[in-house]
């Protein structure tokens, strides 16, 4: 029996004008949810095209998205210069759109990350904002968290508490992530320390009474970027991508490193260097529920074709299957990236393929290699 599980990508359209907008399709991928892929997946469409609602500067739009619980969808979409997040729900019952927004700082590109803590006492919608301003000081980032409620006409969110980075340049809230309980988060400032970049973890209850309650640090290379990106789908597991570090020699070939968790307490265990100079191993990363299989998406790689890498973590870690390569130059595939529940389904997004749109592919691992699982999502502008 096929159980429905709703993996959603997002393909951004845009152009860099004197105004720009965003635009998304939205797709459900119907797979089972546990077991090992081996049919080929049925792709449909979310409801028509998500146009962005604000304008803003020249610039690359930046989008956001969390699947609930419950299985439905919130996405957060903002453009460079705008103060507005759309929210927009995606009702699995309704089979409808439903859009509101929500005011946030000036020129803070808030909306970078997004996390989503379905638990009581209120659902809540963690918001980075990594290019926010503290004064004087530029770039420190700021972390919103909003209480939300759905009143069925859409979601609508205040915000409860917020922090601020320490330093200027920190970029604090270029990553965020919940536990799965959703009694902690962590945080990305890769650009602390002069771009050394640390993650912060938060106690989501005392968020704005007591603040962070341990500080993660990578090399301690200058520039390297610890906290680029961070995953933390599951409770003994959070992955931290250090993109920019400096490897056997090879010029920001990028890192990602394992923690264990016990309690809140997090303990390096393992690292995966990238292999080539310039590959930005780590842009992306994403994690199965139970923590054991990992992918790290690498999209500066070969000429910027991109590449995506899969690793299983179990004791030790191992590469399963081949790297996965994009097809063509400048095609920077590994972007973006995502794994179902168990790790048996990988979405891998290419932004910039010549074709003039953004694609998604599909791929499964067959036991031998990975193969695509479905047909690749595309537009063109």
């Amino acid at each position: 029996m096929m159980v429905p599980l709703i993996q959603a990508m997002a393909v951004i359209l845009w152009r860099v004008r004197s105004f720009a907008c965003v635009a998304l399709l939205l797709w459900t991928i119907w797979i089972q949810r546990s077991v090992v892929a081996s049919a080929t997946a049925t792709l449909t469409q979310l409801g028509s095209t998500l146009n962005g609602t604000q304008q803003g500067y020249s610039g690359t739009p930046s989008t956001a998205m969390v699947l609930t619980s419950s299985g439905d969808l919130l996405l957060a979409q903002i453009v460079v210069g705008a103060q507005v997040i759309d929210i927009s729900k995606w009702s699995r019952a309704t089979q409808t759109w439903t859009t509101s927004s929500i005011f946030v700082t000036a020129n803070g590109m808030c909306g970078t990350s997004m996390a989503w803590n379905p638990t009581s006492p209120s659902p809540s919608l963690l918001v980075g904002c990594p290019s926010a301003n503290v004064g004087e000081n530029v770039n420190n980032g700021k972390i919103s968290m909003y209480n939300c409620a759905d009143s069925g006409m859409g979601i609508s969110c205040y915000e409860d508490s917020y922090w601020f980075g320490l330093s200027t340049n920190a970029f604090c809230g270029q990553s965020v992530a919940f536990d799965p309980t959703g009694e902690y988060f962590a945080v990305g400032c890769d650009g602390g320390d002069e771009g050394v970049g640390m993650v912060y973890i938060f106690e989501t209850m005392s968020f704005s009474v007591f603040g962070y309650s341990q500080t993660l640090t990578g090399s301690g290379m200058v520039s390297s970027r610890f906290g680029f990106e961070v995953s933390w789908r599951s409770s003994s597991t959070l992955v931290v991508s250090e993109v920019a570090y400096n490897g056997n020699g090879l010029q920001t070939s990028g890192r990602v490193l394992i923690f264990t968790i016990n309690g809140v307490v997090a303990t390096q265990a393992h690292d995966i260097n990238g292999t080539e100079a310039t590959g930005q191993f780590g842009w992306s990363v994403a994690t199965s529920t139970s923590g054991d299989v990992v992918a790290v998406g690498s999209p500066a790689y070969n000429n910027s074709r991109g590449c995506v890498r899969v690793y299983r973590v179990d004791g030790g870690v191992v590469q399963i299957g081949a790297d996965i390569v994009g097809s063509q130059q400048n095609e920077r595939s590994g972007t973006s990236i995502a794994l179902n529940d168990n790790g048996a389904v990988l979405a891998v997004g290419s932004p910039f393929p010549s074709i003039g749109g953004g694609l998604v592919r599909l791929w499964t691992f067959d036991g031998t290699t990975w193969v695509e699982y479905a047909p690749t999502i595309t537009t063109s502008l």
